[in-house]
């Protein structure tokens, strides 16, 4: 059996679904949400309903080590992601930033909620260790329409980059009014603008900016053609989007996990979930995104990110390009 729920993106939604997903006692498992703060209230009603998740998106570090980084310890047993998390996108933007864009001078500004945080601080702290400079660090409320305040100060540092903490309709904004305030240097964020629609919504003020996502991009792995041809194939009206592989891949962790603890099984019990649980743990799936495995804190143990950068094509459409992927070690961001 196959159940959808739609969260809007809402945490208090997203804990109704989890509710009521786990309230039907045939549900093992559920891929998904996208948001970590849906994470945030989803997570502990399926973890205390032994409930596999696997989230092919979140990237709120604590949703797995805990909000203590000096004493880290995994919050939900049942609770997995496939995607790297921001201890890994601020630091990973920083590298690129400074040492393949050559960018000195960044100023950050961010949303105020926990994603956005995170990335400015992982951010912040990579780029000074490497030599840059962050002269200030602006907080934004994500629904205002008019940042034209904190680009006045903005413009006084002079900066070669901006970098966003947030999501693409307050980083579309953003980057439009700045090139209309003539502050033309990029603009990086991360998976929050990654989207069509930063690109669309910032129109001409988004050539040559940046963003960072999980993994690497799906059209550039062989392993992911044949996903990315059955998708289109399909004719779905939206397209697979930056966590379409991804979800996939999820899917079929679960998928294998069942074929190993249900035969010969007559009903669903607590132990049939336990086990579940610990064949996703120890499990390894050659996913479409390459192979998927966890560590001890539910974490995927291969952290493959990309920068995309906004380019345009020979009729002078603009979409994300891949710029450049890379593998990086938990000792570049811990």
């Amino acid at each position: 059996m196959l159940a959808s729920e739609d969260d809007r993106s809402i945490p208090e939604v997203g804990a109704g679904a989890a509710t009521r997903l786990s309230d039907d006692t045939s549900v093992l498992a559920v891929v998904g949400p996208l948001n970590s703060s849906v994470a945030e209230q989803a997570a502990p009603i399926l973890d205390q309903r032994k409930v596999v998740m696997i989230s092919p998106a979140n990237t709120d570090p604590t949703l797995t080590r805990g909000t203590d980084p000096k004493n880290t310890a995994r919050r939900f047993g049942y609770y997995f992601r496939v995607a790297a998390t921001d201890l890994a996108q601020g630091p990973f933007a920083a590298i690129f930033a400074y040492q393949t864009a050559g960018k000195r001078t960044a100023v950050i500004v961010h949303d105020g909620t926990a994603y956005g945080h995170d990335l400015a601080v992982g951010f912040k702290s990579r780029f000074e260790k490497l030599g840059g400079k962050v002269p200030t660090v602006e907080t934004v409320d994500p629904q205002d329409k008019d940042f034209s305040a904190v680009l006045g100060r903005i413009r006084r540092f002079n900066p070669d980059m901006v970098y966003f903490g947030g999501d693409y309709p307050a980083a579309s904004r953003l980057a439009s009014q700045a090139a209309q305030q003539g502050i033309r240097v990029p603009l990086m964020g991360g998976y929050g603008i990654f989207d069509p629609a930063y690109v669309n919504l910032a129109g001409d003020a988004a050539a040559g900016d940046f963003a960072t996502a999980a993994g690497a991009s799906p059209d550039e792995l062989p392993a992911a053609r044949s996903f990315l041809d059955a998708y289109r194939a399909a004719g779905h009206s939206d397209p697979p989007g930056a966590y379409g592989a991804y979800a996939y891949d999820a899917a079929n962790v679960v998928i294998a996990a069942l074929a190993k603890v249900l035969p010969a099984r007559g009903r669903i019990t607590d132990d049939l979930r336990a086990k579940l649980r610990q064949a996703v743990q120890d499990g390894t799936v050659d996913g479409v995104t390459g192979p998927v495995a966890f560590d001890r804190y539910g974490d995927a143990t291969t952290r493959s990110l990309t920068v995309y950068e906004v380019k345009k094509d020979a009729s002078g459409q603009s979409f994300w390009s891949p710029r450049q992927t890379s593998q990086i070690s938990a000792s570049s961001w811990e």
